[in-house]
């Protein structure tokens, strides 16, 4: 799995675990604070009823009016609470007690106004004093009584609420312990997922690192996790084995170099300086041109002088020697040539412009003009498009494709057709020849440079060509191929970006 869906499961994850934590704590408060509004109002029943026991005394003392007004304010305002009671209260046993509640309340409520007439009665002389007065105590103890009970269910309220908060509270903290647990493992959890497979992967990435920057690149990392960590240290094993081939072949380079410098003295000098300095192919070009030429220039010059001076004293193998000997330096120079053209394609490229390929094409022409009139070959072309290129280094590969399907060409006279194709925001540029061809098998080691099929005295050459046209096609961001049978020609192909 990779790193970014491991990252995104767990972000996932996290938000259930915090949305389950969060939704318990909204739950949690909720359940707390209706628990609080209970228990207020529970509270504001007894403030209330003893308020109205207190009212009702005084009333019993003095017949005062305020303390019966009072009375009946604090009534009704029992009342209300009573009736807020019924929507906040909702357990069974609790509706159960305040439906007994509402009807004593009443009661208290009837006795008080049957005690207030009668009083007003005697008062008035309606009643005989002492009926009155004994109608007034019972009436008084039938209230107490009632108010009495009326507070004993007013506290089984309170005890019922009292339970049902504590209740509440253990559910509370079971769900808050269990959002803890819960956000304990996922922690736990993503800290071990972490540790398994991202800290101990790099880890391990940095000590087979460390181990490789000491030179041991025999080591390998060997992760096998498909995430990116284990991209990364496949990449560090295959650099490690690149790099190790790299090395092997330095090596054998080095061998080959100390070899020729002993066979061949004229270029003890450049080889050494070759080998010893590790420049780049623009160090190496300047070398090439300045200290290679001149002594081959040298060498065929004296070589020649050497002819002339003793032209009537030589043999006939001492001229074929001379000739041997100026021939090697022609081609030694014709190489380095073709050499430092081949490093310079990178080196002293121009910068991509928009150009016209017909006019590219019909320079290539230009530069061809002596070889085909010569071997009278027929050029036709399509219409070509307008690309971003290099014009020099775009010529340079027509000049080469052209060149060589006039060169390996069959009995019959050359005929050689340049077209192009729009494939998918490419352009595809086709040569097409009916030379001697090419076998499949061959078909991509003629880009490699130096590679020939055919020997100097067949087809004069380097074999530096196809090799330099790749690396042109290449630079434009490009590739390049061939189709062929022996005998029926070859059409070479090479890609260029819209």
């Amino acid at each position: 799995m990779r790193i970014r869906t491991k990252l995104a499961a767990i972000t996932g994850a996290a938000a259930i675990v915090g949305l389950f934590a969060l939704s318990t704590l909204a739950w949690t408060n909720a359940q707390l604070s209706r628990s609080a509004a209970e228990l207020a109002l529970i509270q504001e029943l007894i403030e209330t009823q003893f308020e109205r026991a207190a009212l009702r005394e005084e009333y019993f003392l003095y017949h005062e009016e305020r303390p019966r007004e009072q009375w009946m304010q604090h009534t009704e305002h029992m009342t209300a609470a009573l009736e807020r009671a019924n929507t906040v209260l909702g357990a069974p046993d609790q509706q159960d007690l305040l439906r007994r509640i509402r009807p004593s309340l009443e009661k208290t409520k009837v006795l008080f106004a049957r005690l207030l007439e009668t009083h007003e009665m005697t008062s008035r002389g309606s009643l005989d004093a002492a009926q009155g007065a004994v109608i007034e105590g019972l009436l008084r103890s039938q209230l107490i009584l009632d108010a009495q009970q009326l507070a004993v269910q007013i506290f089984k309220l309170q005890a019922i609420t009292n339970r049902e908060r504590a209740a509440r509270y253990s559910r509370s903290q079971a769900l808050i312990l269990t959002s803890f647990l819960a956000l304990t493992g996922f922690a736990l959890a993503t800290l071990a997922l972490v540790a398994r497979s991202i800290v101990a992967p790099l880890r391990r990435l940095e000590q087979g690192i460390e181990v490789i920057s000491t030179g041991d690149l025999a080591h390998r990392i060997g992760l096998v996790s498909n995430d990116e960590i284990g991209d990364v240290g496949r990449a560090f094993d295959a650099m490690t084995e690149r790099l190790r081939s790299i090395t092997v072949s330095r090596d054998e380079l080095t061998k080959e170099v100390i070899k020729r410098r002993e066979v061949e003295a004229a270029l003890h000098k450049a080889n050494e300086d070759l080998e010893s300095s590790n420049k780049d192919l623009e160090q190496f070009a300047y070398v090439a041109s300045h200290d290679l030429q001149e002594p081959l220039r040298m060498v065929a010059s004296f070589t020649q002088l050497l002819a002339q001076r003793y032209e009537g004293q030589l043999d006939e193998k001492g001229r074929k020697y001379i000739n041997y000997a100026v021939d090697g330096a022609v081609r030694m120079k014709r190489l380095i040539d073709d050499l430092l053209t081949y490093s310079r394609i990178a080196s002293r490229a121009m910068p991509l412009q928009t150009i016209d390929a017909n006019a590219v094409l019909e320079a290539a022409l230009k530069n061809l003009a002596a070889a085909i009139e010569e071997s009278r070959a027929s050029i036709t072309a399509g219409k070509l498009p307008t690309v971003r290129a290099d014009a020099a280094q775009l010529t340079l590969v027509f000049q080469n494709l052209i060149g060589n399907a006039i060169k390996f060409r069959g009995p019959e006279e050359p005929r050689v057709h340049v077209a192009v194709a729009d494939r998918a925001g490419e352009w595809i540029f086709s040569i097409r020849d009916n030379g001697i061809g090419i076998k499949p098998e061959h078909a991509d080691r003629i880009f490699v440079i130096f590679q020939r099929l055919h020997t100097r005295e067949e087809y004069p050459g380097t074999g530096i060509g196809l090799a330099l046209c790749k690396q042109v096609v290449e630079r434009h961001g490009g590739r390049i191929w061939v189709e062929s049978e022996p005998g029926k020609g070859s059409t070479f192909f090479f890609s260029m970006p819209q």
